[in-house]
């Protein structure tokens, strides 16, 4: 059976939520709703740490949050500090903290992250095509001058 770490929030207003991480750089924690863990506090910044899950290690890394972020209780500054099994993420003055633990893939409590569907390119292609479209008409009105 396969081990899944989680993020099981231990201490705040979200307590005995457990949030599966996935592969990658896309485990985010913040106020934003586009974050994979929504934190509603004033205190929280917007994006406030990223976690990442690469070849079954975790690693915290702040992404320039007002109030900081610890793991076990050491200051996440310029570098990404690894979270291991058992070990906790304090975000500011420790009114929210998560702890890391391994669980079953099939376990039916955990909050599985839904993927967030990117902006389509065609959206940004159009805007460019409509801004170059005004900006010759601009051009031909004033070489007509």
């Amino acid at each position: 059976m396969d081990q899944v770490p989680v993020l099981v929030v231990i201490e705040g207003p979200l307590t005995g939520q457990r949030f599966a991480l996935a592969e990658g750089d896309g485990n985010t924690i913040g106020r934003s709703e586009d974050c994979t863990i929504v934190i509603p506090d004033p205190d929280v910044s917007r994006l406030h740490a990223r976690l990442i899950l690469r070849n079954s290690a975790v690693w915290v890394q702040d992404e320039n949050s007002r109030n900081a972020i610890f793991v076990n209780d050491k200051r996440v500054v310029r570098r990404p500090e690894e979270l291991r099994p058992g070990g906790q993420v304090r975000l500011g003055e420790g009114r929210h903290i998560f702890c890391l633990e391994l669980d079953a893939a099939d376990d039916e409590s955990l909050v599985i992250p839904i993927e967030k569907e990117e902006e389509k390119p065609s959206m940004t292609m159009w805007a460019i095509l409509g801004g170059l479209l005004i900006l010759s008409i601009v051009v031909s009105l004033f070489s007509l001058t």
